[in-house]
């Protein structure tokens, strides 16, 4: 079973997505990390249930939950979770080195 591992990106965006709910509920906030989290681990024992973002980035794919796109990449051996933002960011900003 492939590991899972989070990349320097995606951990910034999850502290972000933390304090942006904790505003309001840190209770809420937390439920949605773990849900997330959740999400991310069932990867490793299904990484090709997202579906492609190639147009992005080659070899990325999106799983959503909780209104959040959580962009990642596979082999046999890891996934990365390379970013997880809002549905409602412009997915071009978020992914500067995407082709045009």
């Amino acid at each position: 079973m492939p590991r899972l591992r989070y990349s320097e990106r995606s951990r910034d965006d999850l502290v972000a997505i933390w304090h942006f709910i904790a505003t309001d509920s840190p209770r809420n906030a937390g439920a949605v990390l773990q849900r997330l989290h959740a999400r991310c681990e069932r990867l490793r024992h299904h990484p090709l249930i997202g579906h492609r973002r190639d147009d992005l980035l080659r070899g990325l794919r999106c799983l959503n939950s909780d209104g959040y796109m959580v962009f990642y990449r596979h082999t046999s051996r890891l996934v990365l979770i390379d970013r997880i933002i809002h549905h409602s960011r412009h997915l071009p900003a978020a992914f500067p080195d995407s082709p045009p």
